[in-house]
């Protein structure tokens, strides 16, 4: 993901400090946050993902495995909120 201004990344996390450290962030690169409900399907997330044009996938700890399932590449700049 380049930082373009306009571009969408979804955000799947709980309502805690990571949420708002990434929403945060979203705003400030000039990044479109779509936040999801954390009790969704893969399938549902996938339907967002594709329907919003998203083209980063912001997730916590719990739903790693999403990411798998989609079939995300993990890109170089990524790692773990701590």
């Amino acid at each position: 993901m380049g930082r373009h201004r306009e571009e969408r990344a979804l955000l799947c996390l709980l309502d805690t400090l990571d949420f708002a450290t990434a929403l945060l962030g979203c705003l400030k690169a000039g990044v479109i946050p779509i936040p999801a409900n954390t009790l969704l399907t893969a399938p549902e997330y996938e339907f967002i993902l594709r329907d919003s044009g998203a083209r980063a996938l912001i997730v916590g700890r719990r739903h790693w495995l999403l990411a798998l399932f989609l079939g995300l590449q993990r890109s170089r700049s990524a790692r773990p909120l701590a």
